[in-house]
């Protein structure tokens, strides 16, 4: 589900805003997180030469009861291999901090109230994503090798490539090229669906 005012200030920022000076596509340099408070966990920077990030955008909400618990296994699962979990929201800090506290025990990663969405925008305009959830997740190189839907784009198969070295960065191109393309073409065709209907 999406956050439509998200959604909205996303798009307008990518209007106003300067292009990032970081990201543009999987390989490059990491954008810093722009944190305005941690709500759980201890502080995360992102540094080349320490852990494998995975970064979440999202509301966090009861709606996303699902996706709490995967991410709480993800964190669970790669610990030991240097992965931290990330989930970032642009919720106020109060409304966080009173569903960490209702969810403790099924959120096993750190939560960040992002700082009036600047690492959000930073992210998703670096991938011209506008969506929510979206996922990506930065190496021990400190460079984004993925991004995606954390539930629906294969995130637990990525993390896994990366932690037992099998990550291919030319094949991972590909296949976010043909699922970004899909969505492209069932967009299209929900709106042929539409307009045959209402014809």
């Amino acid at each position: 589900m999406f956050n439509k005012h998200a959604v909205l200030l996303v798009g307008l920022i990518t209007c106003l805003a300067p292009v990032s000076s970081f990201a543009e596509k999987l390989g490059d340099p990491a954008p810093p997180l722009t944190v305005m408070e941690w709500i759980k966990g201890k502080p995360v920077q992102i540094k080349a030469g320490t852990n494998i990030y995975v970064l979440v955008f999202c509301t966090l909400s009861r709606a996303n009861d699902f996706a709490l618990t995967n991410l709480s296994n993800l964190q669970t699962i790669y610990q030991d291999k240097g992965v931290v979990v990330v989930a970032i929201s642009d919720e106020p800090a109060e409304q966080l901090k009173a569903f960490v506290q209702l969810k403790e025990a099924k959120i096993e990663f750190a939560v960040a109230d992002d700082n009036a969405s600047r690492t959000m925008i930073n992210y998703q305009q670096a991938f011209e994503q506008v969506a929510l959830p979206r996922a990506y997740v930065v190496g021990k190189d400190g460079k984004v090798l993925w991004h995606g839907h954390p539930l629906l784009d294969g995130l637990g198969d990525v993390v896994d490539e990366i932690t037992s070295g099998r990550y291919n960065l030319k094949q991972t191109q590909k296949r976010i090229v043909a699922a970004e393309m899909m969505e492209k073409y069932l967009a299209l065709a929900r709106q042929d669906d539409t307009n045959s209907v209402m014809a």
